[in-house]
Order: structure tokens, then sequence, then C-alpha cells
């Protein structure tokens, strides 16, 4: 009886040895896919109520233009993503914000964010 009791305790530590590497694995291989972002959120898409159902967050980078010290500034949208932190993000219209998720491009170049965090960014 004793004997069996080790195996099974043995395999039991096995088994929670596998699972917390593997989780890790996925955990680092989730983190290595985030990217951070600040913009101005706006709206999208609104329902025939002319409530708003949908916002991106509009990021400018300013480049600059070596031989002539002049700034070009792109303006890239993100398509947020409808979860949870995204939907609160509909009730910050007009803010800016420093947001935190997984950024996915289609054929077209259209970039989508699946926010995870955000901040509201204070300007000073």
């Amino acid at each position: 009886m004793r004997g069996k009791l080790k195996i099974w305790i043995y395999s039991l530590l096995f088994l929670f040895g596998i699972v917390t590497i593997t989780n890790g694995c996925i955990c680092y291989q989730a983190r290595e896919d985030t990217v951070t972002i600040v913009g101005t959120v706006k709206a999208l898409d609104w329902d025939e109520n002319d409530n708003i159902t949908a916002v991106m967050i509009s990021v400018e980078t300013a480049l600059e233009d070596t031989t002539e010290e002049e700034y070009e500034v792109i303006d890239e949208e993100y398509c947020v993503s409808d979860n949870i932190k995204g939907r609160e993000l509909i009730k910050m219209i007009g803010e800016t914000v420093e947001a935190t998720g997984s950024v996915e491009e289609d054929d077209e170049g259209n970039k989508t964010i699946h926010v995870i965090s955000y901040q509201v960014i204070r300007k000073e």
C-alpha cells in the first residue's frame, strides 16, 4: 500500500512540474507579443441611436527628416477589439491613453489591438 502511495505522489509531483513548465512557456510567449502604444481614443463606429460602439487609438509618430531638419508626422490607427478593456475605452473619447496588448494586422494593413491594460495619460 505504501509503495502505491509513493508512486501516486511522485506522479502527481511530475504532472505538477510539467504543468508549471508548460504554463511558464505559454506566459513567456504571450508577453513577447505585447506592445504598448500611446495615442488618442477616437470613435470608430456608432449604432442607430448614435451611441459609440467601437473605438480606435490614433497614434502620431514624428519622423525627423535629417536632410532638411524637418519632421513628418505619421498617424497610425489601431482599431480596439471588443473585449472588456476595449469597451471601457468607449468612455475615454478624446483622452490620451497608454494601452498595452497584442496587435494583429490584416492583409490590407489595418491594425487591431486587443487591449489587456491601459492608463489615461494626464497632459501637463
